[in-house]
């Protein structure tokens, strides 16, 4: 397993987009005498590693923050977030299409189909004005305003 939100490579005309290939960072769990050894090839970011850890170890885990375990079963919408100061996304894994959505500040958005084998990207979108947002799109915003409306509104503790 790999932490994704750190492994994208998103050269664009000569310009990275969101540099973080160099960030990679594989993520294992080792407790041969809890569970198999095994290889799982699944985006996932950071904040799916306590949660995914406990599920290792049988414990009950509910929470209001957006971390999975994401060896569950009904783990199926592989999604990583990245960021950098200016700029944060969303890798969307659906139906074996890989997207990057970014927000950029001053309202931009871009859109690119990502290959994960060479972290090559191909511009899908670049907008301002929202148009014709794809369902990868909307969800990469819905996640990101509503994590602003619960930390502004403090509703992020029990």
């Amino acid at each position: 397993m790999t932490d994704s939100s750190l492994c994208v490579y998103a050269k664009v005309v000569g310009k990275q987009e969101l540099n973080v290939k160099k960030y990679e960072i594989p993520m294992m769990f080792y407790s041969p005498a809890h569970f198999p050894a095994r290889d799982v090839d699944i985006v996932c970011s950071r904040i799916d590693m306590a949660p995914t850890l406990l599920g290792l170890m049988n414990w009950s885990y509910k929470s209001q923050f957006y971390g999975e375990n994401v060896l569950e079963p009904t783990y199926q919408r592989q999604r990583a977030f990245i960021s950098n100061y200016q700029k944060v996304g969303m890798i969307d894994v659906m139906n074996g299409d890989t997207t990057l959505n970014v927000l950029i500040l001053g309202l931009r958005e871009k859109g690119f189909t990502l290959d994960r084998g060479n972290g090559e990207l191909l511009l899908r979108s670049d907008s301002t004005k929202g148009e014709d947002r794809t369902e990868s799109m909307k969800r990469t915003i819905m996640y990101y305003q509503s994590a602003d409306y619960l930390f502004r509104n403090r509703k992020t503790s029990n």
